[in-house]
């Protein structure tokens, strides 16, 4: 079942500007799948509303599109003239088990612990349920492609922490959160290997991966500044990728495609802006892979 987290997240997505984002993805694309000598399927993850990614072009190169997401209402929303199409099928599939685990269904427990340890527990064993999770059994074929979304950062940790701030209003102790908040941050590199697994479970051999991973929240700093007018520059995006890396360490967008090139070999890379707005933009990078 959607969780209207997820709903509330891909509506403030809904009207950003991602022309020139999908007009350099779909160049990348079409140069490498005009090559591949499959193209039945196609499984997108993260569809959401549709907003960084030209279905007509899907839709002209596959025999069958799967649009999948925990958020099939905006989906179905955003489908439009396409709504029908004898070519697209919908899918409602929850990446890593939150829903499927009824991983929020005891949270008010809770607030009856008295000890951290207690917390520890709680979520140790929650974990475990999410890392046995396999969300490919959802479909009965592999796919010659897929295609994903900007979605590394937004599984889980965020929900989570939203999540127990609103247990801090009912009364958790807002010391056992922010005690609790790293062990999260730092379960999400298992989270997003079993995540990128499933991944390599549901492409063909020799299928490709298409995937998007936001790095960089930039705004109008000097540090944005700088990567947005860096950002069609490969060679000086890797300096300034690299010192952010020395100076912050790797994050959520970074580990999910590392994590998933120690399956699949990586054929082609671009920085992009994705979801920019008047102040503010992603920096993307968008990675062409593909199953040996």
């Amino acid at each position: 079942m959607m969780d209207n987290y997820y709903y509330q997240l891909n509506q403030s997505h809904k009207n950003l500007n991602n022309k020139d984002y999908i007009k350099k993805t779909t160049k990348m694309m079409n140069e490498v799948l005009k090559n591949q000598a499959s193209k039945e399927t196609l499984l997108v993850v993260g569809a959401g509303n549709l907003s960084d990614f030209d279905i007509g072009f899907f839709l002209s190169v596959f025999e069958t599109v799967t649009l999948s997401d925990i958020d099939t209402v905006t989906i179905k929303e955003a489908l439009g003239k396409y709504v029908n199409h004898p070519k697209i099928e919908v899918v409602d599939v929850d990446y890593i088990g939150v829903g499927d685990t009824n991983f929020y269904e005891d949270f008010d427990k809770l607030l009856t612990f008295n000890h951290y340890s207690e917390v520890e527990r709680f979520f140790e064993r929650k974990l475990g349920q999410l890392k046995a999770y396999h969300f490919s059994s959802k479909f009965n074929k592999t796919f010659d492609a897929i295609y994903i979304s900007p979605i590394y950062t937004q599984l889980f940790y965020r929900e989570v922490e939203t999540k127990l701030k609103d247990l801090v209003e009912k009364g958790f102790s807002n010391q056992y959160k922010e005690k609790i908040l790293p062990m999260l941050f730092q379960s999400m590199m298992d989270i997003i290997d079993c995540f990128n697994k499933e991944i390599v479970a549901l492409i063909e051999d020799k299928g490709t991966v298409f995937v998007g991973s936001d790095i960089f929240y930039l705004k109008d700093d000097m540090f944005s500044q700088r990567a947005k007018e860096a950002i069609s520059d490969n060679e000086a995006m890797t300096k300034i990728h690299s010192q952010y890396q020395n100076d912050y360490g790797t994050g959520l967008g970074d580990y999910g495609l590392y994590s998933l090139s120690e399956n699949l070999m990586t054929l082609k890379e671009k920085w992009l802006l994705w979801g920019q707005t008047k102040h503010s933009a992603y920096a993307v990078k968008f990675c062409v892979m593909r199953k040996p």
